[in-house]
């Protein structure tokens, strides 16, 4: 008797749902395709329950005729919509739905990653500042996808380094008297105010990077930055870029260092002294990671 009460409010919810005052267009193109000769039985079945139902309507209204159709498609959405830290996230279904794949990554991919992200945050007292920022440029496209899925990817393994702390994204900064040094930093470590960890995250198939130079200097000119295990370089290694340390200690030999930055960090007004620091520390600053 319960099985069959379950189902019965299942098909209630489904109906409901299904014609509800703003779903009749979007109900016309599910009529479409269900009727369509390449509408599989998995797709059929999925769409009756209320996951499946929704998946669409969140699909159809995000602009994706083929990713409607894909079982494993709703079920990306239909996971991530019932992921934990949904709320933490700051998801909604209009950003769901608006999550573009690029050439490198798909749509399901994406998701997949973000629902691994949430299932990572669960439990854990880690407050992200401006993760809205992230899920934007998630619904971008393009390279903007393809350099926010690797944050979010990067950071699916390493929750714990966070376990309590405050977590912030794609932060703007100015310095100096005039306010006209702008570093745009992919992501700021605030746990500890006094010593914030300032990571950058590239997703390139070449190194060094377009404007390596000009934004590790001013990592180095940032009057919070006092040392140099406070920068992290985290390269994505899908990419997989030739030649990765020697391309990279060849940009380091190209920097524009000063006298007055090898005295901050180094005590001492020798610039090649400082390179050479730089270096030792290459292992810290940079890495190639999965």
């Amino acid at each position: 008797m319960k099985v069959r009460l379950k189902n019965i409010w299942l098909a209630v919810s489904f109906f409901l749902v299904l014609f509800s005052a703003q779903g009749q267009c979007w109900f016309d193109d599910l009529r479409l395709d269900l009727s369509s000769n390449s509408a599989t039985q998995e797709f059929k079945d999925f769409i009756k329950t209320a996951d499946g139902s929704l998946a669409y309507k969140i699909l159809h209204t995000g602009g994706k005729p083929q990713l409607r159709k894909s079982k494993e498609a709703l079920e990306a959405v239909a996971n991530l919509r019932n992921n934990p830290s949904f709320s933490q996230m700051e998801l909604t279904d209009a950003i769901i739905g608006g999550i573009q794949g690029s050439q490198n990554l798909s749509y399901v991919d994406v998701l997949t990653t973000l629902d691994n992200f949430g299932n990572a945050l669960q439990g854990k007292n880690i407050s992200l500042i401006n993760f809205e920022r992230v899920l934007s440029d998630l619904n971008r496209g393009a390279n903007f996808t393809e350099g926010a899925e690797w944050t979010v990817r990067y950071l699916v393994n390493r929750l714990n380094s966070f376990s309590s702390g405050k977590i912030a994204f794609e932060v703007t900064e100015t310095w100096n008297d005039a306010g006209n040094v702008i570093r745009r930093v992919d992501m700021i470590d605030e746990t500890n105010s006094a010593s914030k960890i300032y990571y950058e995250f590239k997703s390139v198939q070449n190194v060094p990077p377009g404007k390596f130079g000009d934004q590790f200097i001013k990592d180095l000119s940032n009057p919070d930055v006092n040392s140099l295990d406070q920068l992290k370089w985290l390269f994505d290694g899908r990419k997989n870029p030739d030649n990765f340390r020697d391309n990279m200690l060849d940009a380091i030999d190209e920097l524009n260092l000063t006298e007055d930055l090898a005295e901050k960090f180094t005590q001492l007004r020798d610039i090649e002294q400082f390179r050479d620091a730089i270096k030792s520390e290459f292992d810290e600053i940079f890495e190639l990671a999965n």
